[in-house]
């Protein structure tokens, strides 16, 4: 790869990603709700709509989008 030719490079390394659905379970689901209750999901919606509109639709659909990282060497 031409990056690996840079001069003064010392090390490189590569950020991997993969993007997956999941189940929410009940337990799961009670802990955001109470966690989210109490005007932190309406403070949410204040300056993100869209991530709290998420996971409104995440609690209701009882799955959300995850997305896991992993890291090799320095990326």
């Amino acid at each position: 790869m031409q990056i690996e030719s840079l001069a003064g490079l010392e090390r490189t390394g590569h950020l991997y990603s993969h993007e997956t659905q999941i189940d929410l379970s009940e337990q799961t689901i009670r802990n955001l709700e109470g966690f989210y209750g109490g005007g932190r999901l309406e403070d949410w919606k204040t300056y993100d709509p869209e991530g709290a509109q998420s996971l409104e639709d995440a609690i209701r659909q009882k799955h959300a989008t995850a997305i896991v990282y992993g890291l090799d060497g320095i990326p």
